[in-house]
């Protein structure tokens, strides 16, 4: 069992695990338990770093902060309330780059608001602002795939290092949960 006290006396925990196990299902059918009975509590404004060999259920823990996972055992709480599903308020860097190779990069960038219900007019609006920030407007209609668009690809794979993902993440203020975090 492990367990972090927040600093802050009285704080609502940004990111709350009590109890928390996961456990998978093996192609062989027997049960692997990735998390066993984690309590965890981060106060709102500190930084934590999971640090631990291959394995030892990093991302697993990650994934169930974000909500892309629920625990098998245990709860898992963003500032006071129960993770039930995908929580807009959580930003999840990925290890790898993910992008939907068939897709234009304004669909690409539109892609995370979308997924939160941000309606596509508002979703375009905002792609739109953040690749004029990046320098990337005159690109945005080409089709990441293209064979006629190698460095421009180059260039928004670039933008997609692990570093302006979490970057970008934490200017919208959200907790960050990722393993790309270990290439800062």
């Amino acid at each position: 069992m492990v367990h972090v006290s927040p600093h802050k006396a009285g704080a609502v925990p940004a990111i709350e695990l009590t109890g928390a196990t996961k456990r998978f299902r093996t192609p062989s059918g027997t049960l692997h338990t990735a998390v066993r009975d984690l309590d965890l509590t981060v106060a709102p404004g500190e930084f934590v770093a999971v640090v631990g060999p291959t394995g030892c259920g990093k991302s697993t823990t990650l994934t169930l902060v974000s909500g892309l996972e629920e625990p098998t055992e245990g709860e898992v709480k963003v500032h006071g309330e129960h993770v039930d599903g995908i929580n807009p308020h959580v930003g999840f860097v990925f290890q790898q780059d993910a992008v939907f190779p068939w897709r234009t990069v304004l669909s690409n960038v539109m892609a995370g608001p979308r997924f939160r219900g941000v309606p596509k007019a508002e979703a375009r609006e905002r792609a739109r602002d953040w690749l004029a920030r990046v320098g990337l407007s005159a690109f945005e209609d080409p089709s990441i795939d293209s064979l006629d668009v190698r460095a421009r690809r180059a260039r928004l794979v670039g933008w997609h290092s692990s570093r302006d993902r979490v970057g970008f993440a934490l200017r919208r203020r959200r907790i960050v949960s990722g393993s790309a975090v270990d290439r800062l």
